[in-house]
C-alpha cells in the first residue's frame, strides 16, 4: 500500500494551545486508520500562513518524505496543502 503521512496547519493559532491542530490530528488520524495506515508519519506548520510567503517547515519535510517514500497524504481538508 505505500508509507502514509499526515500533513496539518492552522495559519493563525493566537491562543498557541494548538486547539485546531489537535482537532486536525484526531480526524486525519481516524481517517487513516479507516483506510489501513496504522502509523503515518505526522508533519505540522501551527501558526504559519501559506499566503504570508514565511517558510513552512513542516511542509518542505513533508515533500522530501514523498521524495524517498511517502506515497498518501492524508489532510483534513485539500486547502492545508496550498492556501
Amino acid at each position: 500500500m505505500g508509507q502514509a503521512a499526515v500533513y496539518l496547519r492552522i495559519s493563525q493559532d493566537r491562543t498557541g494551545l494548538q486547539a485546531g491542530i489537535q482537532r486536525q490530528q484526531e480526524d486525519c488520524a481516524a481517517h487513516a486508520a479507516k483506510l489501513g495506515f496504522t502509523d503515518p508519519q505526522v508533519f505540522i506548520d501551527n501558526d504559519v500562513s501559506a499566503f504570508d510567503g514565511g517558510r513552512r517547515n513542516g511542509y518542505d519535510a513533508l515533500v522530501a518524505q514523498v521524495r524517498a517514500a511517502v506515497r498518501h497524504i492524508v489532510v483534513w481538508h485539500v486547502d492545508r496543502l496550498y492556501r
